[in-house]
């Protein structure tokens, strides 16, 4: 090359695509923390990973504390079978989002009623590895209800 000639920039996509992995993590992390509905992110096994600020609220508990703790245990027992049932069916059928409204018991013991919408995450060959959990306590309004038609 003369010296009149510019050598083009390199365009390198691989620090464009790992700044855009960093701003989408970052983004899907405020968003997840800062939500101002309860979200929780719960492995396949059934176990919670991960859970914002309003969920935490929700169902009574400091940050943290759900961690490894296996959904079983936040649901009162008579619901547990069925929820278990709901799980593994959603699971086989490989659609990629429920909704339904199931009960949660909080730390202190009282039963809520939660409107929930649960997204699976695949691997590959689309087996479950997680779930993306959005959560909404309706008990107030499912009580509103009870007393309107009484």
């Amino acid at each position: 090359m003369g010296q009149d000639q510019k050598i083009p920039p390199v365009n390198n996509p691989s620090q464009r695509q790992v700044k855009e992995l960093i701003h989408s993590e970052e983004l899907f992390r405020n968003t997840f923390e800062n939500a101002s509905i309860g979200m929780a992110i719960e492995m396949a096994d059934g176990t919670f990973a991960r859970t914002n600020a309003a969920f935490d609220r929700m169902m009574g508990y400091e940050p943290e504390e759900l961690i490894g703790i296996h959904r079983s245990v936040v649901t009162p027992l008579e619901d547990v079978v069925q929820d278990e049932e709901r799980y593994r069916w959603f699971q086989e059928t490989g659609l990629p989002s429920m909704s339904y409204e199931k009960r949660y018991m909080r730390k202190d013991g009282r039963i809520i009623w939660v409107d929930m919408n649960v997204t699976f995450i695949g691997d590959a060959d689309g087996t479950a590895k997680s779930s993306i959990i959005m959560a909404r306590d309706i008990t107030e309004h499912n009580q509103m209800e009870v007393a309107l038609r009484e």
